[in-house]
């Protein structure tokens, strides 16, 4: 299996303690939420797995690399998989470079309480030994560009994670997806 580029560079603030999720061949995975303001004001919570102990503390703003990826967990869907982090005294930013196959037909509608055209799928991400399946969208013109993609094109992509609340019958919970901004269909 060919990897895809997806490569994640953020800066946030630490908004929970870490703590143990899940261990692996006797190494211990630590789990802790970080928050990500965006330019409108709105905070998105991104879950984070890193495979170390780091040594973050609640409040801190830290500079995360890794790459955004999935997980069949009824508690953490798709998280930020953290290669290296360090605390540092400022807010800069929230960046991802992201390629992969478009899996889902992409859902198309207008927005009518912000008025712009958003375009929604599910994209797989390779990695070595597995594919991700990460949900984006896109709004504007290029909600216009992949409006006319079908299951199984090429992308290339940048842009930001968001956060945001889905309210069902059954079940509360937020999903955090990749808005990408800026974007090319590489085969169709």
């Amino acid at each position: 299996m060919k990897a895809n580029k997806n490569r994640v560079s953020i800066c946030a603030k630490v908004v929970s303690e870490p703590e143990i999720s899940h261990s692996y061949k006797d190494i211990n995975f630590y789990k802790f939420n970080v928050s990500i303001l965006r330019n409108s004001g709105t905070k998105d919570i991104i879950p984070c797995i890193v495979r170390y102990v780091p040594n973050i503390h609640l409040g801190d703003y830290v500079k995360i690399y890794g790459k955004f990826t999935s997980r069949i967990d009824e508690h953490l869907k798709n998280y930020l998989n953290v290669s290296k982090i360090h605390v540092i005294d400022r807010y800069y930013n929230n960046y991802i470079e992201l390629e992969g196959y478009i899996c889902s037909e992409p859902v198309f509608f207008d927005h009518l309480k912000k008025g712009r055209k958003i375009n929604k799928f599910l994209l797989a991400s390779n990695t070595k030994h597995k594919a991700n399946y990460i949900p984006c969208f896109t709004y504007g013109i290029y909600a216009e560009i992949t409006k006319n993609c079908k299951h199984g094109d090429f992308i290339k992509g940048v842009g930001r994670l968001e956060t945001r609340h889905i309210d069902k019958l059954d079940s509360n919970r937020e999903i955090t997806e990749v808005c990408l901004t800026k974007l090319e269909v590489i085969e169709k």
